[in-house]
């Protein structure tokens, strides 16, 4: 009986040691589970986060169109004024057919710069005030 009790105890002392060995396997792969389950969490968070930054950006790019989309509007629209109103122009006693023509002619920009100025009296840095 002796026999048959350490033979049934060293069976059950394998199978807990059997049993053993596969929790312990299995626990180190519900361990490497979680730590890629952690990793792909972080993952889509950034996600998450790269497209918000998105979101945001496109609605920032949407207001700064809609304001360029404004400026050219205004900009079209004084344009044509300036335009009709150089088209307007009609000639005057003394004026020549090369004084008219010249209207057509564009101002180099530092010559227009200066002549902004002293219309409105405030010299350009650099540029003397002499009448």
């Amino acid at each position: 009986m002796n026999k048959v009790l350490a033979g049934v105890l060293l069976a059950a002392l394998a199978a807990l040691a059997g049993s053993g060995y596969l929790l312990h396997s299995k626990t180190k792969q519900v361990g490497d589970l979680n730590a890629k389950v952690s990793t792909l969490e972080q993952s889509v968070r950034d996600t998450r986060a790269e497209v918000e930054r998105r979101d945001n950006l496109a609605t920032v790019l949407d207001k700064v169109q809609t304001g360029l989309d404004a400026t050219k509007v205004a900009n079209q629209q004084a344009f044509s004024k300036v335009e009709r109103s150089i088209r307007n122009i009609k000639p005057s006693e003394g004026d020549s057919n090369e004084s008219i023509a010249c209207l057509t002619t564009p101002v180099p920009a530092a010559l227009d710069s200066l002549l902004s100025d002293r219309a409105t009296d405030q010299p350009t840095s650099g540029v003397s005030g002499r009448p």
